[in-house]
């Protein structure tokens, strides 16, 4: 659309022809100036373009500012300079704009970076990753102060980058953006429900994994008793097992960890 904008309502910068190795027949546009954009026949062109309803509000808006300002350009580049308080006020006076586009706005094109645009996508986010829970009554649609909390929620967490934040998250909740950087394996496998998760294996917090106490393994071959323990004992799998010269048996290289420490603190637990 706004590739559309430009070549269709401001004059070309350069062309291909001024540019070697550039692609033939190719020319560049600014975007269009609020005044390209305020004629009444404004709106029928961009329907034809297939804008939609953003057709009317982009040239009424167009139109406003030419007729309140002297300078439209100057008084859209001012935005930067006000406090966001004072931009927002500013841009809830364009057509077509309610407090989720003027949040946009404020953060992608005013360097707001606290701002957080909110809808029912982000309400989601914060629900899910930060616990979020209204103050009052839920109400069922987005209503100023439900917007308000949510927006607090996140600035209260992210501080002055709560909307750079707020985008990182959006994006990755976003199932075209669920295998970015993943290569067709991985990703497969990232979606795959049916695999195990893994869990952690229990470790015995007073010695590190690399200073287990090693205790010789009892055999269960020298009782004959045949109560539940012991025949839960018979019956499960083992691994196989080496004999040092001084007769201790440990666990061959081919156990996994979580095996070696379970197996650890049984010997423990016998001693």
């Amino acid at each position: 659309m706004v590739h559309s904008l430009c070549v269709n309502f401001s004059p070309p910068i350069c062309s291909s022809s001024e540019l070697p190795g550039a692609p033939l027949d190719a020319s560049w546009h600014p975007f269009p100036s609020p005044k390209a954009l305020a004629d009444s026949n404004v709106e029928a062109k961009l329907r034809e373009l297939g804008f939609g309803y953003r057709a009317k509000y982009i040239q009424k808006t167009a139109a406003m500012l030419c007729e309140k300002y002297e300078d439209p350009m100057e008084a859209l580049l001012e935005l930067r300079q006000l406090s966001t308080s004072e931009a927002r006020e500013r841009l809830l006076e364009f057509h077509g704009v309610g407090p989720k586009v003027a949040d946009c706005i404020l953060l992608m094109s005013l360097d707001k970076t606290e701002v957080v645009p909110v809808d029912t996508h982000v309400q989601q986010i914060a629900t899910k990753m930060y616990g979020f829970r209204s103050q009052g009554k839920q109400p069922k649609a987005m209503n100023p102060r439900l917007y308000s909390e949510i927006a607090k929620k996140f600035t209260d967490t992210w501080g002055p980058y709560a909307g750079w934040a707020h985008s990182v998250l959006f994006t990755a909740d976003l199932k075209s953006f669920a295998n970015f950087g993943l290569d067709s394996t991985s990703a497969a496998m990232a979606h795959d429900s049916t695999l195990p998760l893994p869990s952690p294996a229990p470790v015995d917090d007073k010695h590190p994994l690399d200073e287990q106490p090693s205790v010789p393994i009892k055999s269960n071959k020298s009782s004959r008793k045949s109560g539940p323990h012991k025949r839960k004992l018979e019956t499960a799998p083992t691994t196989d097992l080496k004999t040092d010269e001084g007769g201790t048996e440990e666990a061959s290289e081919g156990a996994t960890l979580a095996e070696r420490v379970k197996r650890r603190r049984r010997q423990g637990s016998r001693a």
